[in-house]
């Protein structure tokens, strides 16, 4: 997806949703389309959490890493297949692979949100997003795979993936060893029972 994973990230930050005590934080702004110029006050919880780039114009793909979510009601990470666009995806949109490492989530249980199975592919690089412990080294040329948390879907190879209670609302989520994921998208005309299944 990306020429060097170097230019999209976010690192060394802190993510409260909702304090058990006041802060004396200032107001926040978040935008909501994909002009990003069109900024509304927040308030209270969050609906769902980071927004990963969901196609090229927004990223198309990041580096998370060294990230602390605390008190997190709701998803802490939410992959979007159908954000920006009144909802309908256009050619081309999600699936994009988002890397992850150092994080940590205190009183966070829902760490993903996929509303889709195939809206994000979440790349653990040292197992601190999955729990699995894996510390991978395979994006540096070697052999070792890092987990992938992904939305869950039957058609996921049942040896590799297994449903995660880190991700439970939506489609649900899986985190998959060995895998390798890739992008790719296709048309379905006939039969039309197939269109919108995954």
């Amino acid at each position: 997806n990306l020429d060097n994973w170097n230019d999209c990230y976010i690192s060394n930050s802190l993510f409260v949703d909702k304090p058990d005590v006041a802060l004396p934080l200032g107001e926040s702004f978040a935008a909501f389309e994909d002009s990003f110029g069109a900024f509304e006050e927040m308030g209270g919880p969050m609906e769902g959490g980071l927004l990963l780039p969901w196609n090229e114009d927004a990223g198309g793909g990041m580096v998370v890493e060294n990230v602390t979510f605390v008190n997190f009601q709701g998803a802490c990470i939410r992959g979007c297949a159908h954000c920006g666009r009144g909802g309908s995806p256009v050619l081309g949109d999600g699936a994009f692979e988002t890397r992850f490492a150092g994080m940590k989530f205190v009183n966070s249980p829902e760490r993903a949100l996929f509303r889709h199975p195939n809206e994000a592919s979440l790349y653990d690089m040292d197992g601190t997003l999955t729990d699995t412990g894996v510390k991978e080294d395979y994006t540096k040329g070697g052999n070792v795979r890092g987990s992938t948390m992904v939305g869950w879907s039957t058609l996921l190879p049942a040896g590799n993936c297994t449903q995660t209670s880190f991700s439970t609302t939506g489609t649900g989520g899986a985190i998959c060893q060995d895998t390798i994921f890739r992008r790719m998208w296709y048309i379905i005309e006939e039969p039309a029972g197939w269109i919108g299944e995954a």
